[in-house]
C-alpha cells in the first residue's frame, strides 16, 4: 500500500499531466486557428514540436535519473512544466506558442522514465509490466481530462484560462513528488560508481532497436491522430461539430487508458504461464494493423468505434518498457527507458508535422472542406513504415529462435557423442 500512494500515484500524477498536455491541443486547435489564424502546416508543427522537445530532452533525462533518483528529477523538471504552460497561455504568436509548447515538454519529459525508473527500483521484474499498465491508465485520465472536462472549464473560462489554471496543477504535483515520494535507492551515492552506457551503444543494440521501432511507429499514429488530427478528420470528412468531435475525443481517451491497463494486465498474467511479453507484443501489433486497414478501407463502422479501437493501441508502451525491463539490468534502466522515450516522441513528431505537411499540400478548409484522400494519404504514410518494421521484428524473432534451436541441438549432441547428425 505504501508503494502505491508513495511512489505510484505520485508518479502516475505527473504522467497525467504529461498525457493532459499531449493531447490538449486537439481541443484548442480550433480556438488557435480562429483566434491566431494559424493554418494546418503551423498548427502541426506547433503541436508537434512537444514531441520533438519531449525526445531531445532524453538525451539528459535518463543519465539525471540514473544520477540523482526520478524523485528529484520529475519534481525540479515539473517546474519547467509550469512556466512552459504559463506563457502558453498568455502567446499571442506562433513562434511564442512554439516555445512554450517546447519548454512544456522539456518539463514533462521525465514522467514515464521517472515512473518506470521508480517502479524497477522497488518491484521485482514479474510485477513490473502490471505496474507499469496501472501507471499509464492514470496517466491516460490527463487524455481524457484534456475532453469533456477541459471542454466545460473551456466554455467558462476561456482557452487561456484553462491553461492557467493548469500551469497551478503542474506546482502542485511537482510539491506532492518532492515531498511525498521517498528518496530512490538505485540514485547514485557520492562516490559510488555510476554504470555508463552511452546512446549510440544503446541505439546500435539490435535487440532494442527492433523491439523500439517497432514499437514507436506503432503508437505513433495512434498518438498523432489522437493529439492533432482526428479532430480534423472527423470535422472535414465525417462532418461532425464541436461537441460531437469532443465525444469521439473522449472514447479515444478512455480507451487509451482502457488499453493500458489492458496490455500490462494480459502480459502480467500470460507470463505466469510462460508466454513471453514479446510474444503479447507482437499480437497487439498485428491487431493494430488491421484496425489501420479498417479506417484506411472506410469500414462501415461507427467513428466511435473505429476511433475508439486506434487510440487502444496508444497503451503499447506498457509492453514496450516491460520488455525493456527484461532485456536490461536496473542500473541503467533510466538510461534504456529515456532512450525508449526519445524514439517514441522523435517519431511521433516526424509522424505528426509530417501529416501536416501533406494536408497542407491541399487547398486551405477556409476555401473548401479538406478531401478524404488528402487525410488517408497522411494516415496511410507512417503505417507504411509500421509494417516494414513489423516485419523485420518478425524476422528477428524468427532468427532468435532459430539460434536458439540450434544451440539446443549443439548441446544435445555433444552430450550424446552423435557427430554425424547434421542439425535441422
Amino acid at each position: 500500500m505504501a508503494f502505491v500512494s508513495r511512489v505510484l500515484m505520485p508518479f502516475a500524477a505527473g504522467l497525467y499531466l504529461s498525457f493532459l498536455f499531449r493531447v490538449i491541443n486537439a481541443l484548442i486547435a480550433s480556438h488557435l486557428s480562429e483566434d491566431l489564424g494559424i493554418g494546418a502546416a503551423g498548427l502541426g508543427t506547433m503541436t508537434s514540436i512537444f514531441f520533438l522537445a519531449f525526445a531531445a530532452s532524453q538525451l539528459v533525462v535518463g543519465k539525471l535519473l540514473d544520477r540523482f533518483g526520478p524523485r528529484r528529477v520529475q519534481a525540479g523538471m515539473l517546474l519547467i512544466a509550469a512556466l512552459g504552460v504559463g506563457l502558453f497561455a498568455i502567446g499571442r504568436s506562433l513562434w511564442l506558442l512554439t516555445l512554450a509548447r517546447a519548454l512544456l515538454a522539456i518539463g514533462v519529459s521525465a514522467s514515464m522514465s521517472s515512473g518506470v525508473k521508480a517502479i524497477v527500483s522497488s518491484l521485482p521484474k514479474e510485477r513490473i509490466s502490471l505496474a507499469n499498465g496501472w501507471m499509464l491508465a492514470f496517466g491516460a485520465l490527463g487524455a481524457i481530462s484534456a475532453t469533456g472536462p477541459a471542454n466545460a472549464v473551456m466554455q467558462w473560462m476561456g482557452w487561456r484560462g484553462l491553461l492557467g489554471l493548469l500551469a497551478l496543477l503542474t506546482l502542485a504535483v511537482s510539491a506532492l513528488i518532492y515531498f511525498v515520494v521517498p528518496e530512490s535507492q538505485s540514485s547514485a551515492r557520492p562516490g559510488s560508481t555510476i554504470v555508463r552506457m552511452p546512446l549510440r551503444q544503446i541505439y546500435s543494440n539490435r535487440d532494442f532497436l527492433c523491439i523500439a521501432l517497432v514499437n514507436s511507429l506503432s503508437i505513433a499514429v495512434p498518438w498523432a491522430m489522437q493529439s492533432l488530427w482526428a479532430a480534423p478528420w472527423l470535422k472535414e470528412v465525417n462532418g461532425y461539430d464541436h461537441p460531437m468531435i469532443v465525444n469521439v475525443l473522449f472514447v479515444m481517451s478512455c480507451t487509451l487508458c482502457a488499453g493500458s491497463m489492458l496490455f500490462g494486465s494480459v502480459a502480467d498474467r500470460l507470463g505466469v504461464r510462460g508466454i513471453a511479453t514479446q510474444t503479447v507484443f507482437g499480437v497487439a501489433v498485428a491487431a493494430l494493423l488491421a484496425v489501420e486497414i479498417l479506417i484506411l478501407s472506410s469500414a462501415p463502422l461507427p467513428a466511435y468505434v473505429l476511433w475508439g479501437m486506434l487510440s487502444l493501441f496508444g497503451g503499447l508502451p506498457a509492453l514496450g518498457f516491460a520488455i525493456m525491463s527484461e532485456l536490461f539490468t536496473k542500473e541503467i534502466i533510466g538510461r534504456i527507458s529515456s532512450a525508449l522515450v526519445m524514439m517514441n516522441f522523435g517519431i511521433t513528431f516526424f509522424v505528426q508535422s509530417g501529416m501536416g505537411f501533406i494536408l497542407s499540400l491541399w487547398p486551405h478548409p477556409s476555401v473548401g472542406p479538406t478531401p478524404r484522400i488528402a487525410f488517408e494519404i497522411a494516415f496511410a504514410a507512417p503505417c507504411a513504415l509500421q509494417v516494414m518494421a513489423f516485419a523485420w521484428f518478425l524476422w528477428r524473432g524468427a532468427s532468435r529462435r532459430k539460434a536458439t534451436a540450434q544451440a539446443l541441438w549443439l548441446r544435445t549432441a555433444a552430450v550424446e557423442g552423435d557427430s554425424e547428425i547434421l542439425p535441422p
